[in-house]
């Protein structure tokens, strides 16, 4: 396992002060936890508010709360590879089954935030082998990701660099000779290498 994906290490020097926090926020009154959450804040590197804590007894245990506060938050890595999303599912089955919460949620975020997936467990929990869920996720992501580069292409506005006066023009005639693709890509290229001081919006539709 690359390091990234290395789960990381919670301070169990914090842990006491950390439960207490949680304890005293969960006794106040909605909106009256200020300081507390501050305090929490300055343990934990992150912004909390007291709706994470209300009647936490009835879904967890302090400790077990504690840790999942101490977390870091995950990073997104977009390269996951088939034998990386095989061990990244095992571990979080297995923490399931052993009980780590905290470690289960941040690799169940981790997967959420690299794939663009938000229906992570319903994969994960499918029954299925790991290799196929691992595949499954990668199809899932692809869709996505397709998606997305799809819905960039049909955007309502593009932006043409002002160089010749005849660029707008020219891609206005390829569009409507059926290379909106190709159009799409040259001005992407020319905009991300190349981004001039003026632009000017050419709406598509209607072409």
């Amino acid at each position: 396992m690359r390091k990234a994906l290395e789960f990381p290490r919670i301070d169990e020097g914090k842990l006491d002060a950390v439960e207490a926090l949680i304890a005293a926020i969960a006794d106040k009154e909605p909106g009256t936890a200020g300081a507390e959450l501050e305090d929490l804040a300055a343990l934990t590197g992150k912004v909390h508010t007291d709706v994470e804590f209300a009647e936490y007894w009835s879904w967890t245990d302090l400790d077990t709360l504690a840790r999942l506060t101490l977390t870091p938050e995950p990073p997104c890595i977009p390269d996951l590879s088939r034998e990386e999303l095989v061990e990244l599912v095992e571990i979080i089955q297995h923490c399931s089954v052993t009980g780590r919460e905290w470690a289960m949620r941040y690799y169940t975020a981790l997967l959420r935030r690299s794939l663009s997936l938000p229906n992570v467990m319903d994969f994960v929990a499918s029954g299925e082998d790991v290799e196929v869920i691992a595949e499954k996720l990668l199809q899932a992501h692809a869709v996505i990701a397709s998606r997305a580069l799809r819905r960039r292409a049909e955007g309502l506005l593009f932006f043409v660099p002002l160089l010749p006066s005849a660029c707008p023009q020219l891609a206005l005639r390829g569009l409507r000779h059926g290379r909106k693709m190709a159009w799409h890509r040259r001005l992407c290229l020319v905009l991300h290498l190349a981004p001039p001081p003026l632009v000017k919006p050419v709406f598509l539709h209607g072409v």
